[in-house]
């Protein structure tokens, strides 16, 4: 079973938590639930924040964590949910160490939304293809013009 991290950032879209959280959980216990089979889980799925506290999403809905990125040692994928961009500064410099060190060991590493610009501040998106909110498309290439 693969471990994946939905990493929630303050004043995300709610929908780029949960819905990742639901898809990935859902594998291989919904198609079996239909045929009257046991769930055979393929991926076991938990949220991880900043400071391991709730956050609060664009639209009032507050999301509770499992943990904080610093309990989060080894995951074989994190996806870094929508970003607000006022915001990118304060959580660059609080998850870029994590992330990096994740990257070094093995995880793979995804985002969703405007999450992509959390993942370019990294640098680990430079000669590669993103892609993010196509409204936030000419501001994603002006910032990051060495990603594709």
């Amino acid at each position: 079973m693969k471990n994946i991290t939905v990493l929630a950032l303050e004043k995300t879209v709610a929908s780029t938590v949960t819905g990742p959280m639901d898809i990935f959980s859902q594998a291989g216990v919904m198609w079996n639930q239909i045929f009257g089979l046991a769930p055979n889980p393929y991926f076991k799925v938990a949220i991880a924040t900043v400071n391991g506290k709730p956050v609060k999403c664009l639209n009032g809905v507050v999301i509770k964590p499992h943990f904080s990125i610093q309990e989060v040692k080894q995951t074989d994928l994190v996806i870094i949910s929508a970003e607000d961009l006022q915001e990118l500064e304060k959580t660059y410099r609080q998850t870029r160490p994590w992330l990096l060190k994740l990257f070094e060991a093995g995880t793979t590493l995804a985002s969703v939304c405007t999450g992509a610009f959390l993942l370019a501040e990294t640098g680990l998106l430079n000669g590669k293809r993103a892609t993010t909110h196509w409204g936030f498309a000419d501001l994603f290439r002006l910032r990051y013009p060495e990603s594709i």
